[in-house]
């Protein structure tokens, strides 16, 4: 049962060492070229490459949030309904169920 769970794994990992980086992850390094390089290989024309570029650059020049906006007051309840699903899943059980559900099924 592991053994041919692995083989997907296996083929998804070849198959990342051949994708090229994320635009996003290659404006945020100053690589604006590659980004755009990449860009034009993905759409159509270079125009709608540009303006896609020009985005990127726009969202990278934004702040980013840390811990103090995930904490705050505009999170708290979102975050407290995600850790209550959480818990509540733990402590149903369903988990035990569904892992050990196979081995049953024979």
């Amino acid at each position: 049962m592991l053994g041919l769970a692995a083989v997907p794994s296996i083929l998804m990992f070849f198959g990342g060492i051949t994708l090229p980086e994320s635009p996003r992850y290659l404006v945020r390094k100053g690589q604006e070229n590659e980004a755009l390089a990449v860009l034009t290989k993905l759409q159509d024309n270079s125009e709608a490459a540009k303006d896609e570029l020009a985005d990127i650059k726009l969202q990278a020049s934004m702040a980013n949030g840390g811990f103090k906006e995930l904490f705050g007051l505009m999170a708290r309840p979102v975050l407290a309904m995600a850790m209550g699903l959480a818990i509540f899943q733990q402590v149903m059980g369903c988990n035990t169920v569904l892992y050990y559900a196979p081995n049953h099924l024979y």
